[in-house]
């Protein structure tokens, strides 16, 4: 099974579709396309790079933390820990704010996708069903 969720930023074009799906050992795959400035494709190519292999809810766990430190200034406690050089290479588009949508977006879609995810497997459970879900939505916060 497979969850899919899109997320944009109309004002500056950026649009990201990020795909997860979770094998038989729990691990996670992480995959995105998407289109829009340098600091929105690094990011989710390096949240791909680093999420892949994480159970769901490491996963979960991280992304709430990088959007908290990105868009709410919270701390990079968790994720100085767990990815170090996402702190490192975001820190100055942190600090300097204009550029923090953008690089937090893959990992709103991120988000959805495993909450899709999560209610995919409720209801396949019940009903023994397989398949996919997608979602969409506009930039995070």
């Amino acid at each position: 099974m497979q969850a899919v969720a899109r997320a944009a930023i109309p004002m500056c074009g950026d649009e990201v579709e990020v795909a997860v799906r979770e094998g038989d050992n729990e691990r996670l795959t992480v995959r995105f396309q998407g289109r829009g400035c340098a600091v929105c494709i690094a990011s989710a190519s390096m949240m791909a790079e680093a999420l892949s292999g994480l159970r769901r809810e490491r996963a979960q766990e991280l992304a709430r933390a990088f959007t908290g430190w990105m868009l709410d200034r919270g701390e990079a406690g968790p994720l100085t820990a767990a990815a170090p050089e996402l702190v490192a290479t975001f820190d100055a588009v942190r600090q300097a704010g204009s550029r923090a949508r953008c690089a937090a977006l893959p990992w709103a879609a991120l988000g959805e996708a495993l909450t899709l995810r999560v209610e995919l497997r409720q209801e396949t459970a019940s009903t023994g069903a397989t398949g996919s879900a997608v979602s969409s939505r506009s930039a995070p916060g």
